[in-house]
């Protein structure tokens, strides 16, 4: 799987606000949280899932940002 296609994936799972998606992806590959991952823009995912709307993605992505201890 290159770079590229998870970027797509992660992209599509955004969209659809699909948030277990979202996380096995980070979970294989953290740093895309902090990558471009759109095309047309220069958004990271945490601005692309705003830009949807998307909360349940957006919350996923600031647990990976700032873990919660709790859940340590």
């Amino acid at each position: 799987m290159g770079n590229v296609n998870i970027k797509e994936q992660l992209c599509d799972a955004i969209t659809k606000d699909d948030d277990t998606t979202v996380r096995k992806i980070l979970e294989q590959d953290p740093s895309l949280n902090n990558s471009y991952i759109n095309k047309t823009n220069d958004y990271n995912a945490l601005c692309f899932a705003a830009y949807y709307g998307n909360i349940k993605v957006m919350k996923v992505l600031l647990e990976v940002i700032i873990p919660n201890p709790a859940q340590q």
